[in-house]
């Protein structure tokens, strides 16, 4: 049997992380290119009507810019916040380049960003990909409970205001809201023996749920990280609808705020594109406002955000995807790599 050698590269597994069903992947990508399409179709028969994006002022794109930027530097606090919990070491500048690639990545074709950022964090820093699954995890219920409260708010906002109440994104936002029960009711199995990989896989999540979960403190932190985040995509679709002449009032805002997260977790196209735009669009004829309003601040928002996500996503991917080619994990001490966080970490 042959010995690998020192300095060489060792693959992850193939089993490390889950195998998509052909296909499913074939599904998603004809909805993908379905909802591209009508998209475009949608820009071009209102185009009269979307001209006016090159009507935006230098300040007004410098603004957006600005808080695109902002937006970046309060998600990867998120994140940075849960990694650190969870044992791993890494700087605030790693993980924002980090987050940044994914960003830039999930552009790509296959949401490419989570891949190249589990594996990055797997082969620098030892992070498995089981607890990696559990700790955006953890991120991902915190983002729906933050959606769920702002959307809540800011629909029954607008009905009192005088707009109509949606009863379908009244729905959906408290059932976001509620999301923790959920979580509460996951247990972690006592015995580990005897039990097939794929079970220990789901096992290992389990507890890096209920690692976090003993971390009352690291969840709020990160809970707040995230309506700072919802504002600050607020303020940016309140400065794209003020290129209209006519902003919204602020309840709206905060009502097209969190869509924009709701679209990131069902993408079937890359960066959403498309997707976000049309539930902004539905949203705002939902209340009583024209399905144009929320499509067209969707798309001046989109222009900026990726031209941002180019610009600094483009080379944060290149210097991360080098340190992942040259890193090797046989030099990842076994300590780091495997060990569960201990209670002082906790």
């Amino acid at each position: 049997m042959t010995k690998p050698q020192p300095g060489a590269t060792t693959p992850p597994p193939a089993a490390a992380l889950p195998r998509r069903t052909p296909w499913l992947g074939w599904v998603q990508n004809a909805i993908g290119v379905a909802i591209l399409a009508g998209f475009g179709y949608y820009l071009w028969a209102h185009r009269d009507h979307f001209t006016s994006v090159l009507e935006v002022s230098v300040g007004e794109v410098a603004a957006m810019a600005a808080l695109v930027l902002l937006t970046f530097v309060v998600a990867s606090g998120q994140s940075f916040t849960l990694y650190r919990a969870a044992g791993v070491k890494i700087s605030f500048v790693d993980n924002f380049l980090l987050a940044l690639t994914a960003y830039f990545g999930n552009y790509l074709p296959m949401r490419a960003g989570t891949l190249v950022r589990a594996r990055y964090l797997k082969a620098v820093h030892g992070l498995r990909y089981a607890r990696f699954v559990s700790v955006n995890g953890i991120r991902m219920v915190i983002t729906l409970v933050a959606t769920g409260v702002m959307g809540l708010v800011g629909t029954v906002g607008v009905a009192m205001g005088g707009g109509e109440l949606s009863v379908p994104l009244l729905s959906v936002f408290l059932a976001f809201a509620l999301t923790p029960c959920t979580v509460l009711l996951l247990r972690v199995p006592e015995r580990r023996e005897g039990m097939g990989r794929l079970r220990r896989i789901l096992t290992d999540a389990a507890e890096g749920f209920a690692d976090l979960r003993r971390q009352p403190i690291v969840s709020l932190v990160v809970l707040a990280l995230t309506l700072v985040q919802h504002a600050s995509v607020g303020c940016r679709f309140y400065i794209a609808a003020g290129a209209t002449g006519s902003p919204p009032s602020a309840v709206v805002v905060v009502l097209l705020a969190p869509l924009a997260a709701l679209a990131g977790f069902a993408a079937v196209t890359p960066g959403g594109i498309g997707l976000r735009e049309a539930l902004m669009g539905y949203a705002t004829h939902a209340i009583g406002e024209s399905f144009a309003t929320g499509v067209y601040v969707g798309t001046v928002d989109r222009a900026v955000l990726v031209g941002m996500v180019a610009l600094a996503g483009g080379p944060s991917f290149l210097w991360v995807w080098a340190r992942v080619r040259r890193a090797d994990p046989m030099e990842v001490p076994a300590a780091t790599a495997d060990q569960t966080p201990s209670a002082a970490e906790r």
